[in-house]
């Protein structure tokens, strides 16, 4: 598992708001909470028996994905289908 490169977090008003722009998935958590996940990413194994229900929610949206996924190759997929469909108009 690995972290998709498209998270974004952002801190306002006491919450931590979690997107990922692959999946367009997004959750609010406190900034407490927040900002022990995100201090924590890179253990992903960690986050997995310390959080579940989180991990479970990461993995869900697309923050956390399989290591073989090709992020930059559902971008380009996502591109050529839409370009499809305008074209068949």
């Amino acid at each position: 598992m690995k972290l998709s490169r498209y998270n974004h977090i952002i801190k306002k008003d006491g919450y931590s708001y979690w997107y990922n722009g692959i999946s367009q998935t997004y959750f609010r958590l406190s900034a407490e909470t927040g900002r022990k996940l995100r201090d924590n990413l890179q253990y992903i194994e960690e986050i997995k028996g310390a959080y579940p229900t989180i991990y479970d929610k990461l993995v869900d949206g697309g923050f956390i994905i399989e290591n073989e996924v090709d992020e930059y190759d559902i971008i380009l997929k996502r591109a050529e289908a839409a370009r499809d469909d305008r074209n068949a108009l």
